[in-house]
């Protein structure tokens, strides 16, 4: 689409023209003038036609036929239109740059061009001027001055006299530049049609044969005196409606015979002469059509490099299109792979939290734990220091029995010995389940437990007297 940008005199330093710096002064003509910018951004080169004439609202600017037509008809072989600005109630219509255009290309030639050269142009502006009729609208002037050339691509510009087909008749008189004038204009017809446009581009052609104009009138009736030397005089039964124009006029087709082109351009080859004899018939209703002309065996070896050149565009929009299907899929690899990562790091994050969390828990238990086994130890201490002071009670007890017991026979001893081996062994294994229950409970042996049966035990004598192996179990141990 046309980008349309609407201006007013004091806005930022890069919005409408400003943001283009004029480079060089291309043409001027009777609408306006041509210019060679650069847009300060992109550093683009651009052409720039400015309209002399003023235009106080966009239905003003919208409503011209070049701006219409040119919004309408995009085609690799007409002139694109990039924007619409309107500043200052001046209309600027920056177009992509050309080089020259196709009288610049001829103008200062002394060889003639390589007739390969003029079947390239030949057929890339009858493709343009066939799409453009397709569309809906013929140029009404088609001249060497509106053909531009950039390399060896060719395009075709300046719509501002082009018109719709199908609109409202009668046309205006005056159109084109008089030497690329069809006969039905000369005559001043007003209903003409897109056959005029290819009139022109026989005339067109054969200039870029000659190097010269081949119709170079100086006026309409000496355009008619030309016409007439090359082509040779027209008869009833060829143009019947051009007789009816001429007698309207009062204009008398001067007797000729027809020259053959082969003799005016002896260098061209035959196809060539025949394509532009089709083109140059008098009666427009018999003249070949844009789209006739490029299925003409003139064209074959160009429709060969353009079926080449569609068939490269296509293999390299195919290789794009892998390409950004690779792209795609890399894309789509490195999201699969972040979102890995992520869940990944998720999950760690999760073990992380868990294992925090399972070791201020043990950490907690350990705390508690310990407390707990404090508390046991204490109060196995507390037990010792009972049993110690237990123990010094009966010490004297034990003194003063120990000598009685020397009186006893031997058999008594021996009998005492006896009971006395069977309650230290009892006092061993209940002391060691006691042990064990408080392991359990606290999660380890408590060592003073441990310890505290044989110094229970070293306190007596090899032989205790009665009195304290009669002692019950609860005195003896805490």
């Amino acid at each position: 689409m046309v980008e349309i940008t609407t201006s007013k005199p004091k806005q930022s330093a890069f919005s409408s023209m400003h943001r283009y710096q004029i480079a060089k002064r291309l043409g001027d003509g009777t609408y306006g003038e041509v210019v060679r910018a650069i847009n300060k951004q992109s550093g683009e080169v651009v052409a720039v036609k400015r309209m002399k004439k003023k235009y106080y609202s966009w239905d003003e600017c919208i409503a011209l036929r070049e701006v219409q037509s040119l919004r309408k008809l995009r085609h690799p072989n007409i002139v694109k239109l990039k924007e619409i600005i309107r500043e200052n109630d001046r209309l600027h219509m920056v177009f992509e740059h050309m080089d020259c255009n196709l009288y610049e290309l001829t103008k200062n030639r002394r060889k003639h061009l390589p007739e390969s050269n003029i079947k390239n142009h030949m057929f890339q502006i009858l493709q343009g001027l066939a799409f453009m009729h397709k569309n809906g609208y013929f140029h009404r002037d088609m001249k060497p001055e509106n053909i531009l050339v950039l390399n060896d691509v060719t395009k075709i510009a300046d719509f501002g006299l082009a018109k719709e087909i199908n609109a409202r008749l009668p046309y205006t008189e005056y159109i084109s530049t008089r030497w690329y004038r069809a006969p039905e204009v000369l005559l001043r017809s007003r209903n003409y049609n897109a056959p005029v446009d290819v009139f022109a581009v026989g005339c067109i052609m054969a200039e870029l044969y000659m190097l010269r104009p081949l119709f170079p009138g100086s006026s309409e009736s000496d355009m008619i005196n030309k016409v007439c030397q090359v082509l040779g005089t027209p008869t009833m039964e060829i143009w019947p409606e051009g007789f009816k124009l001429a007698t309207a006029r009062r204009v008398k087709f001067p007797e000729f015979a027809k020259i053959p082109l082969q003799n005016i351009m002896p260098h061209a080859s035959k196809e060539g002469i025949d394509i532009m004899d089709a083109m140059m018939m008098w009666n427009p209703k018999t003249r070949v059509t844009a789209a006739g002309c490029l299925e003409h065996k003139y064209f074959d070896e160009e429709k060969v490099k353009q079926e080449a050149k569609m068939k490269d565009k296509e293999l390299s929009m195919e290789r794009a299109k892998e390409k950004m299907k690779e792209q795609e899929k890399i894309k789509e690899n490195d999201k699969k792979d972040s979102d890995r990562l992520r869940e990944h790091e998720k999950k760690e994050s999760d073990k992380s939290k868990d294992h925090d969390k399972s070791k201020k828990d043990r950490d907690r238990y350990l705390q508690e734990d310990s407390k707990s086994r404090n508390s046991s130890s204490l109060s196995a201490v507390k037990g010792d220091q009972s049993l110690l002071s237990f123990s010094k009670k009966y010490k004297n007890v034990d003194t003063t029995e120990s000598n009685t017991s020397l009186s006893l026979n031997r058999s008594e001893k021996a009998s005492l010995r006896h009971h006395n081996s069977n309650r230290k062994e009892s006092i061993e294994s209940t002391s060691s389940s006691i042990r064990n229950e408080s392991a359990l409970k606290s999660g380890e042996l408590s060592l003073n437990h441990v310890l505290l049966i044989p110094p229970l035990i070293s306190i007596f004598p090899s032989s205790p007297p009665a009195s304290v192996c009669a002692l019950p179990m609860h005195l003896l141990l805490p």
